[in-house]
């Protein structure tokens, strides 16, 4: 009898995996997390609408200012072939955004920061995609330094007599 209880189980544990495994959609499949990166590296969570109501990323600027960071993935209506793309908004405090249409290993440098694209990362659900940048200020030039120019005196012409 103990091993007819044995058997029943094994039927009983059997059904509820294949029913998990079953119940698992693709649609669900998300970009792994972003793991152990350097502090620069950020994850910007795409609208899935297309229409960014809010910044999903952004960097400090020196002076208390910042830049704020928006995708929205090119290919979401109809996928492309290729390389996916995407349009990542860079907008600093107070102005309007700049939209620039970027694939992996694109670089902007603008408002003093340099944004390289490192993944786009197209999901079966669009609600899922993501893009993965490296955003980090980019250094500020020491002043010139001031070289006086010696100066000669003036030397004024004697009259002619």
């Amino acid at each position: 009898m103990t091993s007819a209880v044995a058997l029943a189980a094994l039927g009983v544990l059997t059904a509820v995996l294949v029913h998990q495994a079953h119940d698992h959609n693709p649609k669900d499949a998300q970009p792994p997390p972003l793991g152990p990166h350097q502090s620069d590296v950020q994850r910007i969570a795409v609208v899935a609408d297309g229409f960014p109501a809010s910044p999903t990323g952004g960097i400090q600027l020196p002076g208390g200012r910042s830049v704020t960071f928006s995708v929205v993935t090119n290919d979401l209506i109809k996928p492309v072939p290729g390389p996916h793309e995407a349009e990542l908004a860079l907008e600093p405090d107070d102005t309007h955004a700049d939209w620039h249409l970027v694939k992996a290993g694109d670089v902007i440098t603008e408002y003093g920061i340099r944004v390289k694209v490192l993944k786009i990362w197209r999901m079966p659900n669009p609600e899922h995609d993501a893009v993965d940048v490296q955003a980090d200020r980019l250094p500020t030039p020491p002043p010139s330094p001031i070289t006086p120019i010696p100066s000669t005196p003036a030397t004024a012409s004697a009259p002619a007599s």
